[in-house]
């Protein structure tokens, strides 16, 4: 059976911000009905949506396909667009940025310089100094939470990744040392 759970509640590997770079798919098939219902819940409570607002992007009829990478990651698809992917193989689930150009605003994101996002695009981590702060300060965020990453000026996020400090640390350090570990950005091989 498939055990699927939010992106929150996963175990971790120590995965570069090049995670897909050389993954190939290796394997896939279709999803049960039992295993999609799972999917939609995760997809659910990691995206803060309700079951009518998913049906957009993930009917609950829809044929799921689940395709495993051979990094070990998982990436589920719904008409060869890849809505969520489990980086881990382990069960978590993550929004790709397909998925998050329907919920623009359904997961924390932080704010970077233009000029950094070729950086991000190419495989790298996002350093905290190029984290733009808000005027009204920096959000809180945990280490190891879901964030996407966004320019200003842009609705649309382009990476996903985990935050690898808390707020408090990051702040505490003069916004030095990593910030984000990129999981997922377009344009990558899961795309």
């Amino acid at each position: 059976r498939t055990s699927i759970s939010p992106a929150h509640a996963r175990t971790h590997s120590k995965r570069s911000a090049n995670m897909f770079k050389k993954a190939t798919p290796s394997g896939g098939h279709s999803m049960k009905g039992s295993d999609v219902k799972k999917l939609r819940k995760a997809a659910m409570e990691v995206l803060g949506v309700s079951d009518d607002a998913l049906n957009a992007i993930l009917p609950a009829k829809a044929d799921v396909q689940m395709v495993k990478m051979s990094n070990k990651a998982i990436v589920f698809t719904v008409g060869n667009q890849p809505l969520f992917f489990d980086p881990y193989g382990k069960g978590g689930v993550f929004p790709t940025v397909y998925a998050l150009w329907a919920f623009p605003d359904a997961v924390k994101s932080l704010l970077t310089h233009s000029e950094v996002s070729p950086k991000v695009l190419g495989g790298a981590d996002l350093m905290l100094p190029g984290v733009i702060v808000p005027p009204e300060g920096m959000p809180e965020f945990a280490t190891d939470e879901l964030m996407v990453l966004k320019i200003p000026d842009n609705p649309y996020p382009f990476a996903v990744g985990e935050m690898q400090v808390d707020s408090v640390a990051a702040v505490g350090s003069g916004m030095k040392g990593r910030g984000l570990k990129v999981l997922h950005h377009f344009p990558d091989p899961v795309w």
